[in-house]
């Protein structure tokens, strides 16, 4: 079954992206929003029952389409080593080119709405990368993937900083997390 994204509610979620990336999201309001998309109040009471829902849909927004990046970047890759590093990649290059990236994956973290959103969030990455970790030998893949994650999110913001890539960050955690290979191998 195809879903039909109604456009409304897209227009929505866009005005959104830019008023979060332009103001950050404490400062996010309906007001804003609705003035950004060109739309009555209303309209976006028909589409969301209150902020806390609007964001936390924003939210999932943002981190679908970065899911939907890495995993395109994987595809036919078997986990492992060049995965690990591909993945990692591919999330950061994602974040650099996404709109609203601090918002989300910075600003995010104090926002009392997102919190249950962010820990499913974090389970669904930690998940992922297991198959990664069992491949490169870590004897508890699901710690070695939560700290992928937690490394992951922290080169993100270090790369916010600068508003490019930081290979050597990058290098060092692939290193750190497929160590362990190396010394099985």
């Amino acid at each position: 079954m195809t879903v039909i994204a109604d456009p409304g509610r897209t227009a929505l979620l866009i005005a959104g992206t830019v008023v979060a990336e332009r103001e950050g999201l404490q400062r996010l309001s309906i007001n804003a929003v609705v003035a950004e998309a060109g739309m009555a109040k209303g309209t976006f009471y028909r589409h969301f029952v209150n902020r806390r829902s609007y964001v936390i849909a924003l939210h999932r927004r943002f981190f679908d389409s970065l899911s939907q990046k890495v995993m395109a970047a994987l595809v036919g890759i078997p986990p492992g080593l060049e995965r690990v590093g591909l993945s990692l990649d591919a999330f950061l290059d994602a974040c650099l080119d996404a709109r609203g990236t601090e918002a989300f994956m910075v600003q995010a973290r104090t926002d009392p709405d997102l919190r249950e959103e962010i820990r499913r969030r974090h389970e669904i990455f930690v998940a992922v990368g297991q198959p990664d970790m069992v491949a490169v030998g870590w004897p508890d893949p699901n710690a070695a993937s939560q700290l992928k994650v937690a490394m992951v999110a922290e080169i993100c913001i270090a790369e916010l900083d600068v508003r490019r890539p930081r290979r050597d960050l990058r290098r060092a955690a692939v290193q750190m997390l497929t160590a362990n290979m190396q010394s099985v191998g």
